[in-house]
């Protein structure tokens, strides 16, 4: 319950969370512990032993708040980040529209989705081989360099010009 608590602040308001807990709890364990402290001796050199293990468990209880705050946090993150991926891989895979995932330096196609496998009637391990131009018809992109293909694409990707007659489809044979 209280780590469910904890969480919510923490997510609300981030860094400012710790921050602020950090400060309350200090003033608290320093205002606490040197009444504590100087109820024990009037000696200088006992006050003084005695406020350095003060310091020392100020530093080792601070030390583990933090942790345990920076682990909460991070488990957090890596149980959205795995919610994330799932999503993404879903919505990649069930999606209506032939998708392939391109590795943007090779231009080899790196995944594809099922329905971009049965649109151009090639077996995701041959696509896994295959460059990106290797799917448009020769007419349509100049094959002279990897930069002219990626500007090409780009370009028919971001003005929607991209229309499905410029792909290949049956196996690999050109309409």
């Amino acid at each position: 319950m209280e780590n469910a608590m904890l969480m919510n602040l923490y997510r609300k308001h981030g860094a400012a969370t710790i921050s602020a807990l950090y400060i309350t709890l200090s003033l608290i364990w320093i205002a606490g512990s040197d009444m504590l402290v100087g109820g024990l001796s009037s000696s200088v050199d006992v006050l003084s032993t005695l406020q350095t293990f003060k310091g020392f468990g100020f530093v080792g209880v601070t030390g583990l708040g933090l942790y345990y705050l920076v682990d909460l946090h991070q488990k957090h993150l890596m149980a959205a980040r795995e919610t994330a991926d799932k999503w993404v891989e879903n919505s990649f895979r069930q999606s209506h529209r032939p998708m392939c995932l391109v590795d943007p330096v090779s231009l080899r196609i790196a995944d594809a989705n099922p329905r971009a496998e049965e649109y151009l009637d090639i077996g995701l391990d041959d696509l896994k081989t295959m460059e990106l131009a290797n799917l448009f018809k020769s007419d349509t992109i100049s094959r002279t360099s990897k930069t002219t293909i990626r500007e090409t694409i780009v370009h028919a990707l971001r003005n929607n010009t991209a229309q499905p007659e410029l792909f290949i489809k049956n196996g690999g044979a050109v309409d």
